[in-house]
């Protein structure tokens, strides 16, 4: 799920092809954080919480809840379901690719 409403008013803030800059950075930066999530990795608990913050800059909801849950289950010593956020966030980009037609 993408609240829209957010990157409507994301789209208006940045003006004409800001989105599609912001959303260029955003896929630059997250994809090879996503592409690196191992569950065993010292930085896991960083990684997820890093694209957490960045899924809901961009209005990505699924996949800033599943970072957040993965939270969770790190604190907690359990099993993150890494191939779940790598979806999500496959998913999410198809979504956006859908409505607005953009992304790299």
């Amino acid at each position: 799920m993408i609240d829209w409403n957010h990157v409507d008013e994301l789209e208006q803030q940045l003006g004409p092809g800001g989105l599609d800059e912001v959303l260029a950075i955003f896929l630059e930066e997250t994809a090879p954080v996503i592409d690196g999530l191992r569950p065993d990795a010292d930085t896991l608990a960083a990684d997820l919480h890093f694209i957490k913050g960045s899924a809901a800059n961009m209005g990505f909801i699924r996949l800033m809840r599943h970072c957040e849950a993965g939270g969770a289950q790190v604190q907690a010593g359990e099993p993150v379901d890494i191939a779940a956020i790598a979806e999500c966030f496959t998913n999410s980009c198809r979504e956006f690719r859908e409505r607005k037609g953009a992304i790299a």
